[in-house]
């Protein structure tokens, strides 16, 4: 089990609450000390992650799974980012093959170009188009203080936080989870998976002055 948990952690699938609780419990033994807790826990963490599915195929079943309806909300278990809609474990689709579907990079710039969005994130109305170059400038600063001035200066504003699940050094999702904790804010609505065109897209968790998202496949 303990594999499992941190396979599902460290795929930014478990939630940071439900990670630590893992560990405080000693579940990440040989031998815990409380197992039916660590048990309680585990069945806990599987809830949070989602429907596993796991598409059958055979020479027989060909036709079947011509007919096969999408399920909604549902994760591969042998490939994280296999794609219910597209068949394939690929991050990007092919576009020739699946006509319904369409390329990330189109999905983002119809997205961000959607007057509903840009008016619900209050953005000027303009023609998004991605950047060609980004440059970083380390701050070198204790972000979370700065994040506090938001709750006093706009106590009534909803903030989203949100990171790609493979970034690996840049801003890691859970570099952001332990960054955020520190702020100690009561959680409001616990982690689980939300779903876009019945493909699980990432995770959400919500509290009480800000929300955190993952983006599954996103850098």
């Amino acid at each position: 089990m303990n594999n499992q948990v941190n396979l599902f952690y460290w795929h930014g699938m478990v939630s940071r609450v439900d990670y630590d609780s893992w560990n405080s419990k000693q579940c990440n033994t040989e031998q815990p000390p409380h197992l039916v807790e660590c048990l309680d826990l585990y069945v806990q963490i599987r809830h949070h992650v989602g429907h596993l599915d796991q598409p059958k195929q055979s020479e027989d079943s060909e036709e079947r799974q011509k007919r096969r309806v999408q399920p909604n909300g549902s994760i591969d278990p042998d490939m994280l980012y296999f794609s219910y809609c597209t068949g394939n474990g690929t991050l990007d689709f092919d576009v020739a093959i699946v006509p319904d579907c369409f390329g990330l990079d189109d999905q983002v710039s119809t997205y961000l170009n959607d007057p509903a969005v840009q008016q619900a994130i209050h953005a000027r109305p303009t023609n998004w188009r991605e950047c060609s170059v980004l440059l970083y400038r380390p701050l070198r600063m204790d972000m979370t203080n700065y994040l506090q001035e938001f709750f006093t200066i706009a106590p009534d504003m909803r903030i989203l936080y949100y990171s790609g699940d493979v970034d690996l050094a840049t801003v890691p999702f859970a570099q952001t989870q332990r960054c955020l904790a520190t702020m100690k804010r009561p959680i409001t609505k616990h982690w689980r998976p939300y779903v876009i065109n019945k493909e699980v897209v990432g995770y959400v968790e919500e509290y009480d002055t800000y929300t955190y998202a993952t983006i599954k496949g996103a850098g």
